[in-house]
């Protein structure tokens, strides 16, 4: 009989520590994967619209900017996977193009002139300053055909 408890008494105590050391193993996994992040400029971008303008397409956006701080955003026209630079201009009051937003929602837009070249989308990409990291990010792709529906 007291084999018996003793066996009963180490299987119990094996499955604590073996949970114990599980929850510590999971604790770890989780910090290292939260300090290891890639950093995150903006969130939630909704494209509102995207209406023909004389020379191109006017975009509307709504995003939440983070505590990044902005470097650059281009617009390019995709068409079968061969980007091009497109000229953009802010129509929303934005001082400049290089314009760091505050931190909080946001409303962006803009017109990218496509002078008349067919395009299948429009991309818009941005580059910001992270803690020291240069973060360059997909900001919307809002694919022409669905958008002209």
């Amino acid at each position: 009989m007291n084999k018996q408890h003793k066996k009963r008494n180490t299987l119990k105590g094996n499955v604590l520590w073996g949970s114990v050391l599980g929850l510590i193993f999971t604790g770890i996994l989780q910090a290292y994967f939260w300090t290891n992040e890639p950093p995150v400029p903006y969130t939630d971008v909704t494209v509102l619209a995207m209406t023909p303008a004389p020379k191109g397409y006017q975009i509307e956006v709504l995003f939440v900017k983070n505590t990044c701080t902005f470097k650059r955003l281009e617009v390019f026209g995709n068409n079968t996977g061969v980007l091009q630079y497109l000229t953009w201009f802010a129509q929303d009051g934005s001082p400049s193009k290089d314009y760091d937003r505050s931190k909080g929602q946001q409303y962006m837009n803009i017109v990218a002139e496509t002078e008349h070249d067919a395009y299948d989308a429009i991309e818009i990409r941005t580059r910001h300053e992270c803690a020291g990291v240069v973060v360059d990010k997909l900001f919307a792709r809002i694919d022409i055909n669905k958008a002209d529906k």
